[in-house]
């Protein structure tokens, strides 16, 4: 009886031990990066250059925001998922601040690239420039605030949330850092490749996805604009407006969109949605 006992003991014990390493603790929330397929920071054209981070090519950052590839890259932000309000690099109203945790090349956790830091993101293409809502720190700090290493792009991309993860760039010859929010238009990060406009990454709930579209198709026309053609991101800016326009006037929330798949040689048909006018 004793023995049984005993063995019963140990194997609860066992079993107890088991359970508490197989707990992982509560890290606090965790950005999963859902946006694309492949990963943004594999789809996004980073380019390393000795003095700066550029992009190889053009690639639409929203429905509107081009990123060309003169543009010099100064670090991304993601805002943060939860936590109290303190220090970050930018504020709500799209002004910067200083980060006292903050180096030139350094890794920002909590002021760059961390959804764990802790303060907003600024409004698309809004002029990076301000003070800190105490008044410690000021517009220098953001203004000489540069990535060179690509592994903190990728990092923070890894990171990445729709409209809650903010590319901060200048064009120069201006140095004045620019801020835009990455907001996906159909859910697909689209670049312009030997003059067509290719979808670069795509999420996999998106109904271009679903309708058998892949990395490396290229969108041919939008909506009933057919016999306008899509070769630049700026024919696709402006096409897009014109056909969600269409699309708002006749009470619809999307329109189609055609893109080729050059490796099958095949047209796809897929629907784009329209995000509500504010």
């Amino acid at each position: 009886m004793l023995q049984r006992t005993l063995l019963i003991f140990v194997s609860l014990l066992i079993t107890a031990c088991a359970s508490s390493e197989n707990q992982k603790p509560d890290s606090g929330p965790v950005a999963v990066n859902n946006l694309t397929t492949p990963p943004l920071s594999q789809a996004f054209p980073l380019d390393p250059k000795p003095d700066a981070m550029r992009v190889q090519y053009p690639v639409l950052l929203d429905d509107h925001t081009i990123l060309n590839s003169n543009a010099v890259l100064r670090f991304v932000y993601n805002k943060p998922i939860g936590g109290p309000q303190g220090h970050g690099p930018l504020r709500n109203s799209g002004e910067s601040v200083g980060d006292q945790d903050a180096s030139p090349h350094g890794r920002h956790r909590r002021g760059g690239w961390s959804n764990q830091g802790e303060s907003g993101a600024p409004d698309q293409t809004t002029p990076a420039t301000g003070i800190s809502r105490d008044g410690a720190y000021g517009s220098l700090e953001v203004n000489n605030m540069v990535w060179i290493d690509k592994f903190l792009y990728v990092e923070a991309l890894d990171n990445a949330v729709e409209n809650s993860t903010t590319i901060i760039y200048s064009l120069p010859p201006d140095p004045k850092p620019l801020a835009a929010t990455i907001n996906l238009p159909g859910d697909m990060l689209l670049g312009e490749v030997n003059s067509h406009v290719q979808v670069l990454g795509l999420s996999e709930t998106s109904p271009a996805y679903l309708a058998g579209v892949r990395p490396g198709d290229v969108i041919k026309s939008i909506g009933n604009a057919s016999s306008l053609s899509v070769t630049t991101l700026n024919d696709f800016v402006g096409i897009y407006a014109i056909a969600k326009q269409q699309a708002e006037s006749a009470g619809q929330a999307s329109a189609p969109i055609d893109f080729w798949n050059p490796k099958e040689l095949k047209k796809i048909t897929a629907e784009i949605n329209f995000p509500p006018s504010t």
